[in-house]
């Protein structure tokens, strides 16, 4: 009944509708969604109140309806959270009582409290401290919904805000605010783009926001160009610089017996030297490996020609019914936890790295663990520390912890591991060097140039 209502508006001439009956009908649409969003978190209670979840094999409702309705992870869980507050209570003996937060449930049900302001609102009402006197909690959930009915969410989240402190002025209910703090990393798009949500407590965002912005300001001019990166971008940058100055000072608690890395997975096509050396750099992450140093594969070779690649649990195989996949060749490098990169990528991360090569067979089994080596020896680092004092490009002030060194003369002509051959560059100078026309040398008197496009 609803689709056949709803082929009646879509086939509609929306030319011949004036523009204060197209508004009216855009409120009415919306209005509607609202109500069907609220058919949908009645679903998603019988859902939690059958444990159909289990029945399916899934941990969760909201696992449930992430398989089911090929919805994100947080969508799902906003969707749990507020059929959690606005269903009847059910007991095991007697009839179910009122739901937990009444007001939320009329308004939504009325069609006045869309789906975002609705998880919102049960989200904040979840996170109110425990001591709170019912009637203060009570003023917070009609606060709320009263102006979810009259605003947008994002007017909302600062109402939230100042309703936290207002219901609480003098701070005297005891709450760890690090108990609510999440970090969530989301799915990773074609584009190899990951988005990350957080919610920090206010020192932590204080932390955060002072370490990000050290290193956010725009970099020198270079050649009367100035930095064309946005204030978004250049934050996003330094939060990744922070990250590897981390993981770079070997400070990091141990896991499994060794610090934190980078890990990136390479076919073992890739690791014997079928993709080349960098342009720039001339690394070779395959080097010193050769046909002769690595065992046979024991596993049938795959559709492309090669053996199927293997992730850290085993070979990963996409469905693709028409061959398509196979006609465009292996796949690319991996890492962890961010996906495929490109293997441009991949020589940058190994032009000074630890390497351990792990060969893994036709069916992921691994083969061999090789042992793991320094690109720039700790002698070596030291002294190019001494020379350049940090990051050597010109106008930036990067100290040398902050740094990595980059290969001058590739290895493919003759270039050795060696301080004729190094220069420290800060991670954006770094990829300046592998993603552009730049280029570096080692001058007479020792010293690098860098060369412009």
């Amino acid at each position: 009944m609803l689709r056949a209502a709803l082929a009646q508006v879509r086939g509609r001439s929306w030319v011949q509708v004036g523009e204060a009956e197209l508004v009216e009908l855009v409120q009415l649409t919306e209005e509607v969604g609202r109500e069907l969003f609220a058919v949908q978190i009645a679903q998603t209670d019988q859902l939690e109140r059958r444990g159909t979840a289990r029945t399916f094999g899934c941990t969760s409702t909201a696992v449930l309806l992430r398989q089911i309705c090929r919805v994100s992870v947080g969508e799902a869980r906003s969707r749990a959270v507020v059929a959690a507050a606005v269903s009847p209570v059910a007991h095991s003996s007697g009839p179910d009582t009122d739901p937990p937060r009444p007001l939320l449930a009329a308004a939504l049900s009325g069609g006045l409290v869309g789906a975002e302001s609705a998880g919102l609102t049960a989200r904040f009402l979840n996170t109110l401290p425990t001591g709170l006197g019912a009637e203060m909690v009570v003023l917070g959930e009609r606060t709320m919904v009263e102006q979810a009915t009259l605003g947008d969410a994002t007017s909302l989240r600062k109402v939230a805000q100042e309703l936290a402190i207002r219901l609480d002025p003098d701070g005297t209910l005891p709450k760890d605010t690090r108990l609510g703090m999440t970090v969530e990393f989301g799915v990773r798009n074609h584009a190899g783009y990951t988005p990350v949500r957080a919610m920090l407590d206010d020192v932590t965002v204080e932390r955060v926001r002072q370490a990000i912005e050290s290193l956010a300001a725009p970099a020198a001019a270079v050649e009367g160009v100035s930095d064309q990166r946005s204030a978004a971008n250049r934050r996003a940058c330094a939060l990744g610089e922070i990250a590897q100055i981390f993981l770079n000072t070997g400070t990091a608690p141990t896991h499994a017996g060794q610090h934190p890395n980078v890990t990136v997975y390479m076919s073992l096509d890739d690791l014997a030297g079928r993709i080349a050396p960098c342009v720039n750099c001339g690394h070779d992450p395959a080097q010193p490996v050769t046909g002769q140093d690595v065992p046979e594969s024991s596993g049938p070779p795959d559709k492309a020609g090669g053996h199927d690649r293997g992730g850290p649990h085993g070979p990963t195989r996409l469905h693709d019914g028409t061959g398509l996949l196979d006609k465009l060749g292996r796949h690319p490098p991996s890492t962890t936890f961010g996906g495929p990169i490109s293997p441009a990528e991949a020589r940058r991360m190994a032009c000074d790295a630890r390497i351990t090569p792990v060969v893994l067979g036709g069916k992921g089994e691994i083969l061999d663990v090789g042992r793991s080596r320094y690109s720039f020896p700790t002698g070596i680092r030291k002294a190019l520390e001494a020379r350049d004092r940090g990051c050597a490009f010109p106008g930036c002030d990067r100290p040398p912890g902050w740094t990595e060194a980059h290969h001058v003369h590739p290895f493919s002509k003759g270039g050795e591991t060696k301080l004729s051959s190094a220069v420290l560059v800060c991670d954006h100078h770094h990829h300046l060097l592998h993603h552009s026309d730049w280029q570096v040398r080692i001058a007479g008197d020792g010293i690098p140039e860098f060369l412009p496009p």
